[in-house]
């Protein structure tokens, strides 16, 4: 990667090719495939442990819906923490790219942030990886 920057004058590049990447793309996706095997097994595992010790039957005895009870916070909760954890997610990847980048690499400081900044738009890379993490 960073080799073929450096052999075409490119290392400049480097920030903004990092955070586009992850904002629009792999935040979200490698957000949304950590959230699906760590809460989509733990919420399995739940829900049948309690249709294994009929806590769902006894909940439709009592005239309470098990799935506004039961599904219905957990699936908004996903939807409320996955853009939360994509942002994070793609905070801390673009440190760590500064810190691989400028400290290793040697690439510019300044060139880093300010081509990284001037290159990434709010609207149409932030708020798209915000809405892709959504979905």
């Amino acid at each position: 990667g960073y080799t073929v920057l450096v052999d075409y004058g490119a290392e400049d590049s480097l920030g903004p090719l990092v955070a586009l990447s992850l904002l629009r793309e792999l935040g979200p996706v490698v957000t949304a495939l950590l959230f699906a095997g760590r809460a989509g097994s733990a919420l399995t595992a739940e829900i049948g442990l309690m249709k294994a010790t009929e806590q769902l039957t006894s909940l439709e005895m009592m005239a309470v819906d098990p799935l506004k009870r039961v599904i219905s916070p957990r699936f908004w909760a996903g939807m409320i923490s996955m853009p939360l954890l994509a942002l994070i997610f793609s905070a801390i990847a673009i440190i760590g790219a500064h810190l691989v980048g400028v400290d290793w690499l040697g690439v510019d400081r300044g060139s880093f942030w300010s081509i990284m900044q001037a290159q990434v738009s709010f609207e149409k890379d932030v708020l798209n990886g915000l809405i892709k993490s959504f979905v």
